[in-house]
């Protein structure tokens, strides 16, 4: 054969081995959607506990473990200075 035609099988030998990779695949494929499940609930545990730390500080720090007077625009003026 002539340049990289040896590299490449008949399409008829292609599939045929093709069959032999099917339940490889299907655990892959569970194995690939178990990982994106698990990292999944890390970044909403993450993000929830990120919002608890932003709001205890704000509590904290900006209120003084006060409540927020009416019509206060506490968040409106945190995210003009954090952009």
């Amino acid at each position: 054969m002539v340049g990289r035609a040896w590299l490449y099988p008949p399409y008829q030998t292609m599939k045929d081995e093709g069959n032999k990779y099917k339940p490889y695949c299907f655990e892959i494929k569970q194995l690939i959607e178990q990982s994106r499940q698990k990292v999944a609930v890390a970044i909403n545990s993450e993000i929830s506990i990120l919002y608890w730390h932003i709001g205890n500080r704000i509590n904290s720090d900006i209120l003084n473990n006060k409540r927020a007077e009416y019509g206060k625009q506490i968040i409106a003026t945190l995210s003009q200075h954090l952009t």
